[in-house]
């Protein structure tokens, strides 16, 4: 890091998390990182305090979208909920307020930056310097009912304001800082972007038409609570989300999946491929486990044999219809039962046809007991939730 930024300094992190699953997240985060304070949670976001040397540890976390180092937090500002003038004045002058010092170098650490992010000169010639500045764009995220002003218009603002205070060249699609102001009610964040992309696009090449994201994927897997030599097997595996990210996360258990279709079973194959010749190249142990190709509700698999199973269900959306989940989801967990170990198995599922569901549950309730619902948000659609069931 920067000279002037020592080793102990302590910066906020904040990531933003799939919105139900933040408890989860935050036991992820308190285990790996061991924040100074304890974790702060919020509707689809997490926030920590760590020592300034640990933030590269964020890039292990698994259940996380994005994260942010916070450079300023205000709190009770009346000029937000005032006339659209006031507001815009607030932001505009809002730059110069803030000890930008710590969070900026956090950013150069995070990125291996060498870039000057210090306040350019007026009569500064980017030709004839030796360091280079960063260009950068602002992004504002509302939250709020009694706003007199929309986002993009105050975006245009705070961005001004930070461009009049570090005079940095400024670009919305190819810039190297990303300043963000989020909005909630009367308070506000400032926060800047440490990761371009999101952390949970990771493990797949290979897509197909509703492969679930890495981080969904760890998540359903935490709850499940895997144990040393346990039988994990995803019955539906689609693209392989779920048995890559248990592999990579949960080593020291085995692993099988499967599907009915075989575009489904070549795209998980190739996505085990692709992901072991990049591990092989970053001196990794390849991943291992089956790919078999099978009925759920008829599955070559002795009874009894899975300790768990984690699986993403039809939604009836862009895969089959719910007319469909009428007789399908009856049909899966009836499966399900016949290979999972009574007593102690359980299941982990994730399904946005809540009412299929609910009847199904009811059907098989002398197989499976609902353990607990987590509704979460699964791009934007409603019901959705994980349900864990345990094995009767």
């Amino acid at each position: 890091m920067d000279s002037h930024s020592s080793s102990n300094d302590l910066i906020t992190v904040e990531a933003t998390v799939i919105t139900g699953f933040e408890t989860v997240s935050s036991a992820e985060c308190e285990e790996l990182l061991n924040p100074i304070k304890p974790v702060v949670r919020r509707r689809g976001a997490i926030s920590f305090e760590i020592e300034s040397d640990k933030l590269k540890l964020c890039n292990n976390l698994r259940s996380i979208e994005n994260l942010y180092v916070v450079s300023a937090t205000r709190t009770g500002i009346d000029e937000l909920l005032n006339t659209e003038e006031n507001a815009f004045t607030y932001v505009e002058n809002l730059p110069k307020h803030i000890d930008w010092e710590s969070s900026l170098s956090a950013w150069k650490f995070f990125n291996d930056s060498k870039l000057n992010t210090k306040p350019k000169c007026e009569n500064e010639v980017e030709e004839g310097c030796v360091s280079v500045h960063p260009k950068f764009r602002a992004t504002c995220n509302r939250t709020g009912q009694n706003h007199n002003f929309q986002s993009n218009e105050m975006a245009a603002k705070f961005g001004g304001g930070c461009h009049d205070h570090f005079l940095w060249p400024v670009s919305m699609k190819e810039y190297d800082i990303n300043i963000v102001i989020n909005i909630t009610d009367n308070n506000l964040s400032v926060l800047l972007e440490l990761t371009r992309e999101t952390i949970s696009k990771r493990n797949l090449t290979h897509y197909g038409p509703t492969c679930l994201r890495s981080s969904y994927a760890y998540c359903m897997l935490r709850l499940a609570e895997i144990q040393v030599g346990d039988l994990v097997c995803d019955p539906l595996c689609g693209g392989g989300s779920i048995p890559l990210e248990a592999a990579i996360s949960w080593p020291q258990a085995w692993h099988i999946c499967g599907d009915n279709h075989e575009k489904a079973i070549e795209r998980t194959f190739n996505n085990l491929e692709d992901l072991n010749t990049s591990r092989i190249k970053e001196s990794l142990k390849p991943l291992q486990f089956d790919i078999c190709q099978w009925d759920v509700s008829r599955p070559c698999i002795r009874e009894g044999l899975i300790d768990c199973v984690i699986t993403d269900l039809p939604f009836g959306k862009r895969c089959g219809s719910k007319f469909d989940n009428k007789w399908l989801y009856p049909r899966v967990l009836k499966g399900l039962a016949r290979m999972v170990t009574p007593a102690t198995g359980r299941a982990v599922l994730l399904s946005q046809d809540r009412n299929n569901m609910v009847k199904t549950l009811m059907t098989v309730k002398h197989f499976w007991k609902q353990m607990r619902f987590m509704k979460i948000n699964i791009g934007g659609l409603k019901d959705g939730g994980v349900y864990l069931l345990q094995r009767i």
